[in-house]
């Protein structure tokens, strides 16, 4: 399909820029400052590059012990693969976005904060998407370089459904909630934060489950109105979960494969469970579900890696001993 040069983006023989943000409502987002794509451009049928830029500041995505937020990776993918449905397979405006599925793998060594903001490239390969009258849906690889080296490799599937449809979608979804008293936040200090309005988990529930919390309000993951819980939300309230549940609250992702089955609904109480299938030094690797209702909502892997992990001799920790990767390389 001929890609619409009109959106934005570089020609394909022209230089990635880094000087400008692509437009915030082509990666929906409301406030430019949350725009982390800057540029991008045709390879070829179906394959992209985009450049990108990682904040060393930010509310969410904080740059801590030497190395910016892995969750950048997820991120800088789901804007990325956004943008290129609106842009290069004409996904109307006005169309509802769901994530089904999201992966990265990360090199460590190369998150590091060199006191400047991170300049990403990413190649992304798109498989042809599949097409009805109300729904696109497409499947992307990613390949994350930062100074020419190796950062990451991602996953990811978004189906874009017309209006009319995601009407009823979440007509279905929504018919028989019954709301629930939200949970109490745990101390910040517990999930490496300092401020009660970003805590996104509550107290234990049981030996390896804690509720999640939907901070409503927050100006990044409520930056606009939204009717269901947003993905990435999901992802933070995970991280901050294994944080509680293995003691560690500087614990961070170095790898991660998730498929979202179901919306979170914003007003019912959701259980996040996180299963140990092995421990590699400061390494940790678990299985995670997210149950809303009785029903399993997200489900996947994730690995973790303790403060002070980042690199310091252990150069590729994510990218070539995660479990994660294996899986990733067959998970289409």
């Amino acid at each position: 399909m001929t890609c619409d040069r009109s959106q934005s983006g570089s020609p394909g023989h022209s230089p990635l820029a880094f000087t400008s943000t692509v437009p915030a409502h082509l990666v929906h987002r409301r406030s430019v400052a949350e725009v982390l794509i800057m540029d991008w451009r045709v390879l070829g049928p179906n394959h992209f590059e985009c450049a990108a830029q990682w904040p060393r500041g930010h509310r969410v995505f904080r740059t801590r012990d030497g190395g910016h937020d892995p969750l950048l990776i997820a991120e800088t993918l789901r804007q990325a693969g956004i943008l290129l449905c609106h842009t290069a397979y004409g996904v109307p405006e006005g169309a509802r976005f769901l994530m089904d599925r999201i992966g990265f793998d990360a090199d460590p060594c190369q998150l590091a904060d060199v006191g400047e903001p991170a300049e990403v490239v990413v190649r992304v390969h798109a498989a042809p998407p599949r097409r009805t009258r109300l729904l696109t849906q497409v499947s992307y690889d990613y390949e994350f370089s930062r100074s020419g080296q190796h950062l990451a490799r991602g996953v990811g599937g978004v189906r874009c459904v017309a209006p009319a449809l995601y009407e009823r979608i979440r007509a279905r979804a929504t018919q028989d909630a019954e709301t629930t008293t939200a949970a109490s936040p745990v101390k910040p200090w517990r999930v490496g934060l300092t401020d009660y309005g970003d805590v996104a988990i509550g107290e234990r529930s049981g030996p390896a489950t804690v509720p999640m919390r939907v901070p409503m309000g927050h100006p990044v993951h409520f930056e606009h109105p939204l009717d269901h819980v947003p993905g990435m939300l999901v992802l933070e309230s995970i991280r901050q979960a294994t944080r509680v549940l293995l003691d560690r609250p500087e614990a961070q992702p170095i790898a991660a494969k998730f498929e979202f089955h179901r919306f979170l609904e914003l007003d019912l109480r959701s259980e996040i469970s996180a299963l140990m299938k092995r421990a590699d030094g400061e390494t940790v690797t678990l299985d995670i579900s997210v149950v809303q209702g009785g029903q399993c909502a997200a489900e996947g892997t994730l690995v973790v890696a303790g403060q002070g992990s980042s690199c310091s001799g252990r150069r590729g920790v994510g990218v070539f001993t995660s479990p994660v990767a294996p899986i990733l390389t067959n998970w289409r």
